[in-house]
């Protein structure tokens, strides 16, 4: 019985071994591919970010919301990456975007990896290619922007939340709430984490046996905490504007006039005619209205020109097409994944009858799926309330990049329960996919140089 255990053991580090060096091969395939489009990719997309940068380290002030385009933004990314500038210019900035890159990428690494429920070997090295090969997501992590610190904290918080519910106590849930404030203090788009991650706070010290004072110290101390850190904007703001949430589009720019009317009632949520997009890859009268179309196309491919990455603009937009197509599948996969963990919601009504694993599992899944359900909801108001198109560019939803992994990694359960032939197509198309991904990236890069 000893023998056949210490087998087993020998078996299973020897897999364990194997999955890690695999995992640990494509993370340095989506690192090598972040440096390369570093290298061609200019610092700057369509919002000026730099200009705000260059403000902090001219004048060793921040700006007021108005002042400038971007300033209506926390002020974190713009005072680390303003200490480039003492090192050199742009491409130094956008060096310090990289860096946060590739670690928001590495903090996924090791969240594939330790999430027990994301299983088997297979699925993860799915789950990562789509984190490390997906366009926007990589263009997106490389511009002097605060989407790269964005992201990283994004990914950090979900890492948290793994350890609060794996090891519950004070120090966790402090640590979350110290992520949760650094998210405030870089992107007003943390502000829907906030309801998620006090209620996630509740529910741990009400599972722990906590009394109903207890939870409301622990509730107060780690709002205290976030606040604290993260408050700075919402201050300003009031101090100068009277409003704790104004943005700069309350100031009517003029560049927003020329994207609307971009709303037209309900026929801009009803309209998934996805085959738009496979004419037009890029933004075009015929989709530009669609929300669902508008969402769909800035996920998988650059449909906005938002670079020196211009191919897209020629004949090579026709790999949209082909992205646009093949992404239909995980879309789908998407849409299961949603269905079976909503499905499973109300299991967690019955928490005492589950197991920590079982129970962990889910709780994570509802944190991911509420966090992304308020992206959309900020991102559609958003879309609505100044109604231009801009708004809507699924980069917002990176911030909660995991839940993608998680709906895709419940979405390929669902698959691997099914025929063998089914599973074959499945992940032979998602691997026709990313290499379009790659391809997209080396078109992109050729094209540069003919032109």
């Amino acid at each position: 019985m000893n023998r056949f255990s210490l087998e087993d053991e020998k078996d299973e580090n020897e897999e364990n071994h194997c999955s890690g060096k695999e995992l640990r091969t494509l993370l340095f395939l989506g690192i090598f591919l972040r440096v390369i489009v570093f290298i061609f990719q200019h610092p700057f997309n369509n919002d000026n970010y730099f200009e705000v940068v260059e403000f902090v380290f001219r004048h060793h002030i921040l700006p007021v919301t108005g002042l400038m385009p971007q300033s209506q933004h926390p002020p974190l990314y713009f005072i680390i990456a303003s200490l480039f500038l003492f090192f050199g210019r742009e491409k130094m900035v956008q060096l310090f975007s990289l860096l946060l890159s590739i670690g928001t990428l590495a903090v996924i690494y090791r969240l594939i990896k330790e999430v027990e429920f994301i299983q088997p070997l297979r699925v993860k090295k799915y789950c990562l290619s789509l984190a490390c090969f997906l366009p926007q997501f990589v263009m997106f992590g490389n511009f002097i922007s605060n989407d790269s610190l964005t992201f990283l904290i994004g990914a950090l918080i979900f890492l948290q939340i793994h350890a609060c519910l794996e090891n519950p106590g004070t120090r966790t849930q402090d640590i979350l709430a110290v992520y949760l404030g650094i998210g405030l203090l870089t992107k007003i788009f943390f502000l829907p984490f906030v309801a998620v991650l006090i209620l996630l706070v509740v529910f741990i010290n009400f599972l722990r046996g906590a009394r109903r004072t207890q939870i409301g110290r622990r509730v107060f101390i780690f709002v205290l905490i976030s606040l604290l850190i993260g408050s700075y904007k919402f201050t300003e703001n009031m101090i100068y504007h009277r409003n704790p949430f104004i943005h700069t589009l309350d100031f009517s720019p003029e560049w927003a006039q020329g994207q609307r009317p971009t709303y037209r009632g309900l026929s801009s949520f009803y309209d998934i005619n996805v085959l738009k997009l496979i004419k037009e890859p890029t933004i075009s009268d015929a989709t530009r209205h669609s929300f669902p179309l508008m969402l769909y196309g800035t996920m998988w491919y650059q449909y906005l020109p938002v670079s020196n990455f211009r191919g897209n603009v020629t004949r090579l937009k026709y790999l949209g097409s082909a992205i646009y197509l093949l992404a239909l599948l995980p879309m789908l996969l998407f849409a299961v994944g949603l269905f079976r963990i909503l499905f499973s919601f109300p299991a967690l009504l019955h928490y005492k009858a589950l197991d920590g694993r079982c129970f962990n599992r889910l709780a994570y899944e509802a944190a991911a799926i509420a966090l992304l359900f308020l992206c959309f909801l900020v991102v559609i108001g958003g879309a609505v309330k100044y109604d231009i198109w801009s708004f809507l560019q699924s980069k917002y939803f990176f911030v909660a990049f995991f839940s993608f992994i998680v709906l895709l990694n419940s979405g390929l359960e669902y698959v691997n329960k099914k025929d063998k032939r089914i599973q074959g197509l499945v992940y032979c198309t998602l691997c026709c996919l990313f290499v379009l991904f790659v391809v997209y990236f080396l078109a992109e890069i050729l094209f540069l140089f003919v032109h």
